[in-house]
């Protein structure tokens, strides 16, 4: 997994943050691991943001439900 800068991160979640309370938003490697997600996505989903960074996006149970996904 690529690091990202503590100053890279705080400048994207300020601005993924204020994109909307119903947008999932967030950055992943090209393999799907989330880097960082929105805080609206995580207050949706029930989970707390540190169960979800470092994971697939396909193994996390809002995408897991399709197969076409994990592809």
């Amino acid at each position: 997994m690529t690091p990202l800068h503590h100053e890279d991160a705080s400048g994207l979640r300020r601005i993924i943050d204020h994109l909307g309370p119903a947008m999932f938003v967030g950055l992943a490697e090209p393999d799907g691991t989330l880097l960082i997600v929105n805080r609206s996505a995580t207050e949706i989903g029930n989970v707390r943001e540190e169960d979800v960074i470092g994971r697939r996006i396909y193994e996390l149970s809002a995408f897991s439900h399709s197969a076409a996904v994990a592809a």
